[in-house]
This record gives C-alpha cells, sequence and structure tokens, in this order.
C-alpha cells in the first residue's frame, strides 16, 4: 500500500494533477464567461425594459443541462446542482448592477 506522500512522486499521479488542474482552469474559465454573458444580457434587458427573469427560458436552461449531463456520462442532479449555483452567481451579480 503506498503512503498518502508516495503518491507525490509518481509519474503518472503527477500528470493526473496536471490534467485535472487543466480540468479545473476550464471549468472556471467557462463560469467567468457564463456569468459575465448572463450579465451583459440583464444588461440588455434593463436598457429596453425588459423582464430580467424568464422562468420559461430558465427551465429550458435546467433541461438542457440536465439532458447535456446526461450525454457526458455525468449525473443530471450533480449537473443542475452546480449550474444552478452558476445561474444564481450571475442572475446575483446583474441584479447588483441593474436591480431585480
Amino acid at each position: 500500500m503506498m503512503s498518502r506522500t508516495s503518491g507525490e512522486r509518481d509519474p503518472e499521479i503527477l500528470r493526473f494533477r496536471t490534467r485535472l488542474a487543466a480540468a479545473d482552469r476550464a471549468i472556471l474559465a467557462a463560469v467567468g464567461t457564463r456569468v459575465r454573458l448572463a450579465v451583459e444580457m440583464l444588461a440588455y434587458k434593463a436598457q429596453r425594459g425588459l423582464p430580467l427573469v424568464d422562468d420559461e427560458q430558465e427551465r429550458r436552461v435546467r433541461e438542457r443541462c440536465r439532458g447535456s449531463a446526461s450525454e457526458e456520462g455525468v449525473d443530471p442532479d450533480l449537473a443542475w446542482a452546480v449550474m444552478e449555483l452558476v445561474v444564481a452567481a450571475g442572475k446575483e451579480t446583474g441584479f447588483a448592477r441593474y436591480g431585480p
């Protein structure tokens, strides 16, 4: 059995960790992009006096997320739980600037 620290020098473990770190950065970049786009859309809607929240679109986003998760082999409940946080972050950031 390997000790906790012996894996630190294992080249394959290090390769996995490098790939995981890259995946983490990609996830965070995608989250940042989505939040920025949501804020831009809220600004657009606010400038035109449109409703900032569209419940039907949010339902479609939820369905799309769950379907994409299944295609990727990710638990749809887990995927939506993560995505729900991202959607909420975009709304929170946008609402802070443009009102609810």
